[in-house]
């Protein structure tokens, strides 16, 4: 007759771990968002199989699941980078997401941009977010401070523009021209400018973090160095992104 084994001491705690993990979850997602979430979980759960099964998986296994840990790790800390996993932080909703509705003066404004208005004009600091802007000649538009958060911006002419200290958080800057601009200071965190030119802009102080930047000109920019590396292909030139410099009048 084969005798049950004693229970554990630390197998009458296991009740708590699913809370733990709970917790680790979301105050990580409060700070991070998803990336928070997943990374939390990947973390806790090795923990906890390590917890629970330390006494009797053989040193190999308790290896292979360590190494496993350390690779998922790698993988999401890989998908926060590139833009696959957010790291916004749960509750908190972009300016011009789709719950934000243009207001008539918002939408006044856009209209008289996209008839032409827009060349040379001074708009101050103007909240455009979430606005569709594509195909929109702005060339030498003084816009600093602005806020184009997830605005559409496509095949836009911005050459020669002042946008020092804008917000273009999101937003949509594919075959745009940017060519010779004041981008100062700029947030283009998650900024999409596939086939862009930015030739001769002035990225100094920029935020580029996620910015998908492949394909765009960047011949003569100046940028710190230092975030071109959270920018995705940067210094990638194609022949779409050269011809986005010659968009304008």
């Amino acid at each position: 007759m084969s005798i049950p084994p004693r229970p554990r001491q630390r197998d009458s705690w296991l009740w708590a771990l699913r809370l733990v993990v709970l917790g680790a979850m979301v105050a990580t997602s409060r700070q991070w968002g998803p990336f928070g979430v997943v990374a939390a979980g990947v973390v806790t759960v090795g923990v906890i199989t390590l917890i629970v099964g330390g006494a009797t998986f053989e040193p190999r296994v308790q290896l292979r699941v360590v190494v496993s840990v350390c690779v998922l790790i790698v993988l999401v800390f890989l998908g926060q980078a590139t833009g696959v996993i957010s790291d916004e932080p749960g509750g908190t909703a972009k300016a011009g997401g789709a719950s934000a509705a243009p207001s008539p003066a918002d939408t006044k404004t856009v209209q008289r941009l996209k008839e032409g208005a827009g060349r040379g004009a001074t708009l101050g600091s103007v909240v455009l977010d979430g606005q569709n802007l594509s195909d929109t000649h702005l060339d030498g538009v003084s816009a600093a401070g602005s806020s184009f958060t997830d605005a559409v911006l496509n095949r836009s002419s911005l050459a020669g523009s002042d946008l020092s200290g804008a917000s273009l958080r999101g937003a949509k800057l594919r075959g745009a021209n940017l060519r010779g601009a004041n981008l100062t200071g700029v947030d283009l965190r998650d900024a999409d400018l596939t086939d862009a030119c930015l030739n001769g802009a002035d990225l100094t102080g920029a935020v580029l973090d996620r910015a998908v930047l492949r394909g765009a000109a960047v011949s003569g920019a100046r940028v710190d160095q230092s975030t071109t590396v959270r920018a995705v292909a940067w210094g990638t030139p194609s022949q779409a992104g050269t011809a986005a410099c010659l968009l304008g009048p």
